[in-house]
């Protein structure tokens, strides 16, 4: 079995002797210059403490560590790694179950969304197609309603200029029956003078 060569040493050197050192610390309140002069003198006691005692002590308990390690390795993996790695499993299982329906509802969605995007297409192309006929309809209806117009405008322009013409020519009678009227008063006054 390894151990710690320095933390054995320590405490068996305190188990040795734990009121060997008390004497060392009395009157530790003194000159810091005689206080760091103790503690060198503790560390050297202590130091031969530990020299003292050996690398290696072997007692009775280390008849009870390697029971106890042998114990552990006998229970341990039935109370607690075989469980444990049970859950480990078992969380694994769960984690790529979830992944997988993950997996497969991102893939249910993509095709939704595809679908969703060639009717929306589709839909868009069909209301573009009645739209540019409703326009070309709306034109064509327009066009038809303004060569109408025009007809009917064009037709009234002609009605007044054949009624002006023939207001024109009914005065332009008249006038010429007054002026004819008058050349008849004139020369009748000239001539009678």
């Amino acid at each position: 079995m390894l151990a710690c060569p320095i933390a054995g040493d320590l405490t068996r050197a305190m188990r040795l002797s734990p009121l060997a050192l008390a004497p060392s610390f009395a009157g530790l309140t003194d000159h810091p210059a005689t206080m760091a002069a103790k503690a060198t003198t503790i560390s050297h006691d202590l130091a031969s403490h530990v020299a003292r005692a050996g690398l290696i002590d072997i007692d009775a308990t280390v008849v009870f560590q390697a029971l106890f390690f042998i114990i552990l390795m006998l229970v341990l993996p039935k109370l607690i790694f075989q469980p444990m790695l049970a859950r480990l499993d078992q969380r694994t299982a769960r984690t790529d179950g979830a992944k997988a329906a993950a997996k497969e509802t991102r893939a249910k969605a993509d095709q939704e969304a595809a679908r969703y995007e060639h009717a929306t297409a589709e839909d868009k192309r069909k209301a573009l197609e009645e739209r540019a006929k409703m326009r070309a309809g709306a034109e064509l209806q327009a066009a038809d309603t303004v060569q109408k117009a025009r007809l009917a405008a064009n037709a009234r322009v002609e009605a007044g200029i054949a009624e002006q013409q023939r207001v024109f020519a009914v005065t332009r009678g008249e006038l010429q029956n007054e002026a004819n009227a008058l050349a008849i008063q004139i020369s009748d006054k000239i001539v009678r003078g």
